[in-house]
């Protein structure tokens, strides 16, 4: 009896994304939080609300961001590679795909956004319907200026601000499915008075603190079990090689894997137990491809998609030709590949992370697999290289 009702149990959790009820999403992007700072990567243990998620979900040790806030962002949002997106007024957004199959779209959070911009025009672009989001052009020593809903209030707290709006929102949302990217404010960014003293840890603990009170919203609305939750973050270059004094402008320009390495966990009861680590590839252009998948929202014929979907990897699937088997960031003039174990970027730097992990020596040349292994990521990298090349061409 209780093998046939684990046969069961198997069988509704891999219909789960077929079900009537469709699955809310909520996409997480830290500031800033590089993944060795986080519990279960490190030694650091002062993370409850980070670790429950990892015990209750399936958590990446292989993810990559890209190498900035905003073009993290745009990548998510558009599941193309920074570069490839065309004018934003006629990109295709998941929070627009959604929005025109029936889901409530919001966002809340740190608004990373070009100073040209109108704020309130880009929400609109990306198709978010309701919003309450901080802007670094919007603060002032006055105290912060919020958008919410299309109306700007100056606060003296926006954590404070933003928390109270996402629990009123989850109260309130009913049976309608909703999509919610919620770029996380860190401690750094909520304090009237900048402090840039607060160490790396402050800015962890700031953001395990919002991350619980999300976590005990849902809980609290019965949301828990039919919502697909991302936790990522976003890292950047300027905050690896800076103490490289021996040639500064090189190590500037230069990406590494530490510079776009991130923790990536997901948690979707639905889909998952949960408690589960993999090797599994990821990057950002993944997540489109999959939510689009997950909420059985059709992918226009026309949509160039970069990513592939995380699907089987979430179910446990183990057929490598349902996964990718490389990651890439590009970066201005720097482009940087991977596959499990090897790097590479445009500036020849080639490392063997699992021997290398901080790529500070050459490859042996007694490793009679790199050489075929390197062969394979230049091409691919060139690929997308020139890839960029003609959609930059084309845009002009």
């Amino acid at each position: 009896m209780k093998f046939f009702l684990n046969l069961v149990f198997l069988h509704l959790l891999g219909l789960g994304v077929h079900a009537s009820e469709r699955p809310n999403i909520i996409l997480i992007l830290s500031n800033d939080v590089p993944r060795k700072a986080i519990a279960s990567h490190a030694v650091e243990s002062n993370t409850s609300n980070i670790r429950r998620l990892q015990e209750n979900s399936v958590r990446y040790q292989i993810a990559w961001s890209m190498p900035t806030l905003l073009l993290s962002q745009e990548t998510l949002l558009t599941g193309q590679y920074p570069g490839r997106s065309k004018d934003m007024e006629f990109t295709t957004t998941i929070p627009s795909l959604l929005k025109q199959s029936g889901y409530t779209t919001l966002t809340a959070g740190r608004w990373a956004k070009e100073d040209s911009i109108q704020m309130q025009k880009a929400l609109t672009t990306y198709s978010f319907e309701q919003h309450c989001v901080l802007s670094d052009s919007l603060t002032n020593q006055g105290g912060h200026h919020i958008l919410m809903d299309g109306i700007e209030r100056t606060v003296v707290d926006p954590t404070e601000v933003i928390n109270t709006y996402l629990s009123d929102f989850l109260q309130k949302v009913g049976d309608s499915p909703f999509f919610l990217f919620y770029p996380m404010l860190s401690g750094d960014a909520a304090q009237v008075n900048k402090q840039p003293n607060h160490s790396q840890s402050d800015r962890v603990k700031y953001v395990d603190r919002n991350l619980g009170q999300l976590l005990k919203a849902l809980d609290d609305n019965n949301l828990t079990n039919n919502t697909l939750l991302i936790f990522t973050a976003a890292h950047g270059f300027s905050s690896v090689k800076q103490d490289d004094s021996s040639n500064s402008k090189q190590a500037s320009n230069r990406g590494t894997n530490e510079s776009v390495h991130v923790p990536f966990i997901v948690q979707a009861p639905f889909l998952s137990e949960g408690q589960r680590v993999t090797r599994d590839l990821v990057d950002f252009t993944d997540v489109f491809p999959t939510l689009l998948e997950v909420t059985n929202t059709t992918r226009p014929a026309a949509l160039e998609l970069d990513g592939r979907s995380l699907l089987p990897s979430l179910k446990g699937n183990e057929d490598p030709f349902l996964k990718r088997n490389w990651i890439y960031a590009p970066f201005e003039k720097t482009h940087m590949i991977r596959d499990w174990q090897h790097f590479l970027d445009s500036h020849d730097n080639f490392h063997d992370l699992i021997k290398d992990p901080l790529q500070t020596e050459a490859v042996s040349p007694l490793d009679k697999q790199a050489p075929g292994r390197r062969l394979r990521l230049e091409i691919l990298l060139q690929r997308f290289m020139s890839k960029l090349n003609q959609d930059e061409q084309s845009a002009k």
